[in-house]
């Protein structure tokens, strides 16, 4: 037996020249950077859109006359000032909130600071039983002011 020394050359394939080739993944990506391109260059667009939608409606909410507080009604007992409360409320009312809008508006007002605000007024005239602030639905803003009456007066 006789080993050979070189191997044998074996022949080249036979290439078919009649078949064309293509590469399916390039044209796949060539369409979707299309689509890309075209949401990229008008996204700007939508955002900016929905900004102004969304500024419309907040305008429209805080600014509309059926969302604004008109009238302060307040009910007191005895040793209560109700011109001072009612000047101290509209003033409250007046403030701005958000730069642009007031106080006033339902969606803004805020019966705690209203509530803080009488109590550290009266706090040197009277003691303060109950507070209570609602809204009703006619535009107006009801303070319901209970005073603790004294059991004793001191008298010199």
């Amino acid at each position: 037996m006789q080993i050979p020394f070189f191997r044998k050359k074996r022949k080249a394939p036979e290439y078919n020249t009649n078949k064309v080739y293509t590469n399916n993944f390039a044209c796949k990506k060539n369409t979707s950077t299309v689509k890309n391109s075209f949401f990229k260059q008008d996204k700007w667009i939508y955002i900016a859109s929905l900004f102004i939608l969304i500024l419309c409606i907040l305008i429209i909410l805080f600014r509309a006359e059926r969302y604004q507080i008109k009238k302060v009604n307040i009910e007191t007992t005895q040793n209560i000032n109700i011109t001072q409360i009612s000047n101290l409320v509209n003033e409250y009312l007046a403030q701005p909130s958000l730069i642009i809008f007031k106080k006033s508006n339902k969606y803004l007002f805020s019966k705690q600071e209203v509530g803080d605000l009488i109590r550290k007024n009266l706090l040197d005239q009277v003691v303060i039983k109950s507070l209570d602030i609602n809204l009703s639905a006619d535009e107006s803003l009801n303070i319901n002011i209970k005073e603790q009456l004294p059991n004793l007066i001191w008298m010199e």
